[in-house]
């Protein structure tokens, strides 16, 4: 693996396979191979364009530095210009997304947090409430948790959930 470490490298046309956690996704090739996209040069998740990105979207092409870590080549894209011609028609469900609501529109109603039974990755959820009016698709909703120390920790939903207007859903991990 060491002597692709830091190579440059363009790879397309891609089509994502999925959205994974840690600011990853898996595109592949038309020949059936696959690479992890990383963010740790670039939080493509925090681009207007790109954070709706979802399984089944394509790029024409995506280049950066091949970086191999816990067991995966990954690419390394450097910023926005690295990712080509994206298309995401085949994304989302046509409902609006957070970034497209009012504030207030969703509200955090109850969280399970450090549970006294089982371990924290499995076990913690909170349940989110849509007073917005209308149906929603939590794809993209972010929510943020400030440390102590002035870090921030956040979790993302990677996939589409549709909630009815005026409904709940409750989001967890595991």
């Amino acid at each position: 693996a060491e002597p692709w470490e830091g190579v440059l490298v363009q790879a397309g046309p891609l089509t994502v396979t999925s959205i994974e956690a840690f600011g990853e996704f898996v595109v592949e090739d038309a020949s059936g191979n696959s690479i992890r996209v990383d963010d740790e040069l670039f939080d493509w998740f925090a681009d207007p364009d790109l954070q709706h990105l979802c399984p089944g979207a394509t790029f024409t092409s995506i280049a950066g530095p091949l970086h191999f870590t816990f067991d995966n080549f990954k690419l390394e894209p450097r910023s926005r210009a690295d990712f080509v011609d994206f298309e995401f028609s085949a994304c989302g469900s046509g409902f609006p997304t957070p970034d497209q609501l009012a504030a207030g529109d969703l509200f955090v109603t109850e969280v399970m947090v450090d549970p006294a039974e089982g371990p924290d990755a499995s076990c913690e959820w909170f349940e989110i409430h849509n007073a917005s009016g209308q149906t929603v698709d939590l794809f993209g909703l972010e929510l943020r948790n400030p440390q102590v120390g002035g870090s921030t920790s956040a979790w993302r939903v990677l996939e589409s959930v549709v909630m009815p207007a005026n409904g709940y859903a409750v989001i967890a991990s595991g």
